[in-house]
């Protein structure tokens, strides 16, 4: 009898057990979810504050105007962590910068020049200020800013002068072609959801149109086994639902990755490796044009042979020189020998 009631005992704390581990789980869903849903939020707020603080700069203006707008940007970008990018085309009259090369604001009021992954740096006072120049400005797929003044020509008239900067912002954009960020996995991973109505043919999607770009993953304490991500959608509702396998251990996994949604994505490459994978990319029209922004990463499969402990961290960076697109990662204590297969697209 007394056997039968430790029996009950014993049942009943596992029972209890459960119900707390299965509720503390759905919360931290909840949690991750709700968290998304702010970062989205703010993400919006800052495109419409973009758009508010320069829109002005769509216009004829002289080049202190300019110099104006590149301090108002620098000082943004700083503040807000945004990465609004200023383009100045026709400075002809210096030969030390390209006609029509791309120049991005930085904090120090100065312009940094972007050629080839190298990066050098020009003073303001290389503006040419009492000229004219007219600007156009549209959101990139990440929902910044790009800005682009070209010295105004008035013998062109305004209608085709316009055309010529919209033909430069399409030119641009499609160079930077990238997916388009949906929102943040920041959690266990379970159950996360993630509302992609804020985006373009949000109901014409399906799950595979969806990429989970995993940055980093802390394991608390010794976890191994095999992670598999899964993603469901209801083009309904615009609702992804992200999910992953459990694995043995005692913590509770916290992983950091960005979602994307599909823009015309081209896949390359389904590649498996342990700390590093290179991929040619040569084969890709242009691939000398491109940068790490047109990649898109959707990882499927972590496995951990033996237990491992730390903090995981996958890096993504491109060679346009030699067209080698290098994922690695670094090391975390364990005995095993740690692998991982990611698919790799191209933005079109």
């Amino acid at each position: 009898m007394e056997n039968a009631s430790k029996a009950v005992m014993i049942a009943g704390g596992v029972l209890l057990a459960i119900i707390v581990i299965s509720l503390g789980m759905y919360i931290w869903g909840v949690g991750t979810g709700a968290f998304g849903a702010v970062e989205q939020k703010r993400a919006a707020a800052l495109r419409e504050e973009q758009m508010v603080k320069f829109s002005q700069y769509a216009n004829v203006l002289y080049g202190s105007e300019v110099e104006n707008c590149i301090r108002r940007v620098a000082n943004f970008n700083e503040l807000n962590g945004t990465d609004i990018k200023v383009t100045i085309e026709g400075i002809t009259d210096n030969p030390t910068l390209a006609p029509k090369g791309y120049y991005n604001a930085v904090s120090d009021i100065s312009i940094v020049a972007e050629a080839n992954g190298s990066y050098a740096e020009y003073k303001l006072n290389q503006l040419l200020r009492n000229d004219k120049y007219r600007g156009g400005l549209r959101e990139d797929p990440l929902g910044n800013l790009v800005i682009i003044f070209k010295q105004y020509d008035p013998s062109l008239g305004d209608d085709a002068f316009n055309d010529m900067i919209d033909g430069d912002l399409d030119a641009f954009l499609g160079d930077m072609a990238v997916a388009t960020k949906v929102g943040v996995i920041n959690g266990a991973g379970y159950n996360a959801y993630i509302d992609a109505t804020t985006i373009s043919g949000w109901s014409a999607l399906d799950k595979n149109d969806f990429f989970i770009d995993c940055e980093s993953i802390i394991f608390p304490s010794p976890c191994n086994g095999t992670i598999r991500f899964t993603k469901d959608y209801d083009p309904a509702t615009g609702q992804l639902h992200v999910n992953r396998t459990s694995i043995t251990g005692s913590g509770i996994i916290t992983f950091y990755s960005n979602v994307y949604a599909r823009d015309n994505a081209e896949f390359i490459a389904t590649k498996t490796g342990t700390n590093i994978i290179s991929i040619d990319c040569t084969g890709i029209e242009g691939w000398n044009t491109k940068n790490i922004k047109n990649f898109i990463f959707d990882m499927k499969v972590i496995e951990l042979p033996k237990p491992a402990e730390g903090t995981m961290t996958f890096t993504k960076t491109y060679d346009a020189d030699n067209g080698i697109l290098t994922i690695s990662r670094n090391d975390v204590t364990t005995e095993g020998t740690i692998s991982f297969t990611v698919d790799v697209y191209i933005a079109k």
